[in-house]
């Protein structure tokens, strides 16, 4: 299998080298790095042409005409790689130096594979740590737990466990989920997920294949590893007998999913496949609050009765028509 990566620069001199250096010395060699470079105003430029002219066509370097922020410059980047596989790279992360082997064997082995994404460690102050929790780690409390769950729930309903930074994509896969719907806070790695988990074709690695750097410049991601196994499990409370404070909170996040899926929608010229896909997600959305309102009730009536009535009164758990 021939191998892209997929890499979206802006204002990134301060650690492309080192994300560059760990692309380029992978066990498994990369095939083409396409770059899509969103107006930087630094050093960027210049670090991309000196390894352009160390690694002769290797590169191809894209700048834009006018800034096309985070989700539209992937979106670009994808469709520009002309290989079999293709991985999502951020400008400021590190990837371990088996990270493509052990996802090309994974599609290799797996047909029905479209997209991968995996865990992987915390890297702070150029200290790695990956013993640090985050909604990576789902997948396997649930697994541990023994609990039934899809993907295309946990990504519709609980959070995004499948971050651009892990992702690697099928090329022939690229077309069912482009162009991607713009939304705020909306990205291109939620969406991607989200499409390939409603056609079972999305698998989570849970090896840490990348050190996703924590930084004060970066566009998403500061808070990512601020999370503990409570955490995880207030999320995930449908699948099991929780506390009340945790049923709140997972009301309250799949209510936001549903919202946020309305508003898409609603903001969104959309083919009718993306439609059918977050239709199915409102529907999966809802079924996860009405049973999350269900269990808090029945287990807990006396505090489910306040937050009602709470409810009327901040709007904080509004499903929007």
């Amino acid at each position: 299998m021939k191998t892209s990566v997929a890499l979206c620069t802006y204002n990134g001199e301060k650690y492309l080298k080192e994300q560059l250096d760990s692309i380029i010395n992978q066990t498994y060699k990369i095939d083409e790095i396409i770059v899509c470079d969103d107006q930087s105003t630094d050093n960027t430029l210049s670090i991309l042409k000196e390894y352009d002219s160390l690694f002769p066509n290797l590169f191809q370097i894209y700048v834009n005409e006018q800034n096309l922020r985070s989700v539209k410059n992937f979106e670009k980047a994808i469709s520009l790689c002309n290989n079999d596989i293709i991985f999502l790279s951020d400008q400021d992360d590190l990837w371990q130096e088996n990270k493509v082997e052990r996802i090309v064997s994974y599609f290799k082995n797996n047909p029905e594979t479209n997209v991968i994404s995996t865990n992987g460690c915390c890297l702070l102050n150029n200290e790695v740590d990956c013993s640090r929790i985050s909604v990576w780690d789902i997948p396997n409390l649930l697994n541990e737990e023994k609990l039934k769950y899809s993907y295309f729930e946990i990504i519709s309903s609980i959070t995004n466990i499948a971050t651009g930074a892990t992702m690697a994509i099928r090329k022939n896969f690229v077309q069912q989920f482009s162009p991607i719907p713009v939304y705020k806070d909306f990205h291109h790695d939620e969406w991607i997920a989200l499409v390939s988990s409603y056609t079972s074709s999305f698998s989570f690695y849970n090896e840490k294949l990348t050190y996703y750097r924590i930084h004060g410049d970066q566009q998403v991601g500061l808070n990512f590893f601020k999370l503990s196994i409570a955490n995880l499990k207030a999320l995930t409370a449908v699948y099991r007998k929780s506390k009340f404070s945790e049923y709140k909170r997972a009301i309250k996040v799949t209510i936001n999913n549903y919202n946020k899926k309305k508003a898409i929608l609603k903001s969104n010229t959309l083919k009718k496949e993306f439609v059918d896909i977050l239709e199915k997600g409102l529907s999966v959305d809802l079924e996860n609050i009405n049973q999350l309102k269900r269990k808090s009730k029945k287990e807990f009536p006396f505090q489910y009765f306040l937050l009602t009535i709470s409810n009327i009164f901040t709007n904080k758990r509004t499903i929007n028509q």
